[in-house]
């Protein structure tokens, strides 16, 4: 017979008797069974909080990084659980020690960009284990204390109210995603259900692209075609972005080192998941996704655009995507965050993510605002000196 977990109400357990255990980040192989139940469990989870996710990001930069692990217990009970990094410094002139939550804080060049991230907790627990995190990293060394990624809710409200007396940045960005419910529920397919101008739009290129063959979209059936789209999707995406002199994400080993990880992973279980969108025999693109649930999370794509780069094979790929999950039961398909035309118009919904930083008052906080004020004089110094130059 199975004894049932007796989990204490919070409403009856104030921070300080919340008991907190802080283990080196060295200790991850000995606490991911912990967490992995936790994250099953919690309300707020996300495939970026699962032990999948967390525990890739750990193999890889937890070796080059300061990583803790507190994790929070009620009565001997696991109620809640994050990781606490102190992050590589981002910005030669953002002289500030950060703590980061979760798996954040490598270099901007090694990012892997998480999203839906919060504190791992037992649902109704959210707002006892914040405030007892906040009483902890009080009596910490640091300037900032970064959320990356954050889902508003109770364990964001909750460090806001903590931390109030600390100076506070927010930004927040829309993530659009396509309720797959409502398309099926709809009666029509993902197509028919688009604005006028994007099906015109998608419609426009899927006659393009048929002139070269028949289009399919094929899908990853376990780990080694998953690591061999990968493969190729990243050298579409290297072209891409080294042609328009930008920054390559895949130039990273790190960041390479940390999908081929995933991958192997994941990749038999259908956690992660690649598409491929072809034309008769050629290529048009990659499709990155994550599975969690009966979500899916459109991550990463590499496209040729070697064609015509008036075409977008991205629009044919995503919008054959959604239909196919769609067709499967799967319930929204989510294109992460930013506000780019394509994920509006290929879109249903949206909803908020939270990059946030909370700062203490102190030497380097106020450094880091003298810069800041410098660099926009600057800034503005130089416009002004073009307006005058232009007159």
């Amino acid at each position: 017979m199975i004894t049932p977990l007796l989990i204490p109400n919070p409403l009856l357990v104030s921070p300080p008797d919340l008991q907190l255990r802080i283990d080196p980040g060295t200790s991850w192989p000995e606490v991911a069974a912990d967490w992995a139940e936790l994250a099953r469990c919690s309300a707020d989870s996300s495939f970026f909080t699962t032990e999948a996710w967390v525990g890739t990001w750990m193999e890889v930069f937890g070796p080059l990084l300061d990583v803790t692990i507190a994790m929070f217990h009620a009565a001997e009970q696991l109620v809640g659980a994050c990781l606490l990094v102190k992050g590589a410094p981002r910005w030669p002139w953002k002289p500030l020690r950060s703590i980061h939550v979760n798996a954040a804080g490598e270099s901007a060049a090694d990012t892997t960009y998480v999203e839906f991230n919060s504190l791992v907790c037992r649902r109704g627990w959210e707002e006892v284990v914040a405030q007892r995190l906040a009483g902890y990293l009080r009596t910490q060394s640091w300037d900032e204390l970064a959320l990356d990624g954050f889902v508003p809710g109770a364990a964001h409200e909750a460090l806001k109210r903590a931390f109030a007396a600390y100076q506070y940045e927010e930004l927040r960005h829309p993530s659009y995603y396509a309720d797959l419910v409502q398309i099926r529920d709809s009666g029509e397919t993902f197509e028919q259900a688009m604005g006028r101008t994007s099906r015109k739009h998608l419609r426009q290129n899927l006659r393009s692209f048929r002139q070269l063959g028949e289009l399919h979209l094929d899908c990853s059936s376990g780990q080694r075609s998953a690591l061999t789209m990968f493969e190729e999707l990243a050298e579409f995406n290297r072209r891409r972005w080294l042609a328009r002199k930008r920054q390559v994400v895949f130039a990273s080993p790190h960041f390479a080192a940390f999908h081929r990880r995933l991958i192997e992973k994941c990749g038999d279980g259908g956690e992660v998941q690649l598409m491929r969108l072809a034309a008769g025999n050629r290529a048009l693109g990659y499709l990155y996704h994550l599975v969690y649930g009966r979500n899916v999370y459109f991550y990463q794509c590499g496209f040729d655009y070697s064609i015509d780069d008036r075409l977008s094979p991205g629009t044919v790929a995503v919008s054959r995507a959604i239909q196919y999950y769609a067709d499967r039961g799967y319930n929204s398909y989510d294109l992460l965050s930013g506000d780019a035309g394509y994920k509006r118009r290929l879109s249903t919904h949206s909803r908020q993510l939270i990059w946030a930083a909370f700062r203490r008052p102190g030497v380097r906080t106020a450094l880091m605002r003298m810069a800041r004020a410098s660099k926009r004089w600057l800034a503005d110094r130089i416009k002004a000196h073009s307006y005058d130059s232009v007159a």
